[in-house]
């Protein structure tokens, strides 16, 4: 099951003050065939109170919680998405929405989308958002056969196109998260886009060094996607896409004419870790 959020026209569904609810995270859950997944949701401030009241009435009715994600909203207000299975339960759907909406906190009641290789899968609306903003996950294995119909196709020129693509993925992520005049510290900005790329799956920030002094950089990625497996046709250093993010995302960061980036450690290259250098 992945974490969603209702859609109302353009808009997203709001909560009981007018506000919008939805998870930032993406919780997956395992789910054996013909089992009852129902996604819950609960909006409500004294959080350990009310996980003690539902699991002790879960517990009564033999209702399984199998994931859930805890996310608190600006205002103090705790967004609590619980994914249960109910198949134990002898309630239907209706009759949990209505039990669960008893206690005041629940806010709504989903039942899961379709079931395939014991993952299940929802197919009401989006499946991840970072603030408000939808983003798509594709599996690792699309972007290498994009990244080889790049090759095959522009020989040599391929490596230029993926950087330039993500050089603009990462100014156009800095642009949101607030780089500008009089606006956000360029560093905390590029922290931020860092935070987001790991949270999308892309990599684990071993490190982040800064010399703001000298216009230079140095950042450390573990288990990169564009790195991590090999290829027979590229010896030297293999990231380009994200070389190109980076690049993007501190020119925009700290508002800078150009920025070069260069990869100079690859794991696809035996090292440990990929290593790069960016500065002006």
């Amino acid at each position: 099951m992945i974490g969603q959020v209702k859609k109302e026209g353009n808009k997203l569904a709001p909560g009981r003050r007018g506000e919008p609810v939805f998870p930032f995270n993406l919780p997956l859950i395992w789910v054996g065939r013909g089992r009852k997944i129902a996604e819950v949701t609960a909006l409500f401030r004294d959080l350990s109170s009310t996980i003690v009241l539902l699991s002790s009435v879960l517990s009564r009715r033999s209702i399984d919680v199998v994931c859930g994600s805890i996310t608190k909203k600006p205002g103090g207000e705790v967004v609590f998405t619980m994914f249960l299975d109910y198949t134990d339960s002898g309630l239907n759907l209706e009759s949990l929405r209505e039990s669960l909406s008893s206690f005041g906190v629940v806010e709504r009641v989903m039942t899961n989308g379709t079931v395939t290789e014991g993952v299940t899968i929802n197919s009401h609306a989006f499946p991840l958002l970072f603030g408000e903003r939808r983003v798509i996950v594709l599996p690792t294995e699309f972007f290498e056969r994009i990244a080889n119909f790049f090759r095959s196709s522009l020989g040599g020129v391929a490596n230029t196109v993926l950087f330039e693509l993500g050089r603009m993925c990462g100014a156009t992520s800095a642009k949101y998260m607030g780089a500008g005049p009089n606006r956000r510290d360029g560093e905390e900005v590029v922290r931020s886009g860092l935070a987001t790329a790991q949270a999308a799956g892309w990599g684990i920030v071993e490190d982040f060094y800064s010399d703001p002094s000298k216009l230079a950089w140095r950042v450390s990625i573990r288990d990169l996607f564009e790195c991590t497996s090999s290829r027979s046709d590229e010896v030297g250093n293999r990231s380009h896409f994200f070389r190109g993010y980076l690049a993007g995302l501190f020119q925009e960061s700290y508002g800078l004419e150009k920025v070069s980036c260069v990869e100079t450690l690859c794991a696809a290259n035996h090292a440990a870790s990929c290593e790069f250098a960016i500065w002006v």
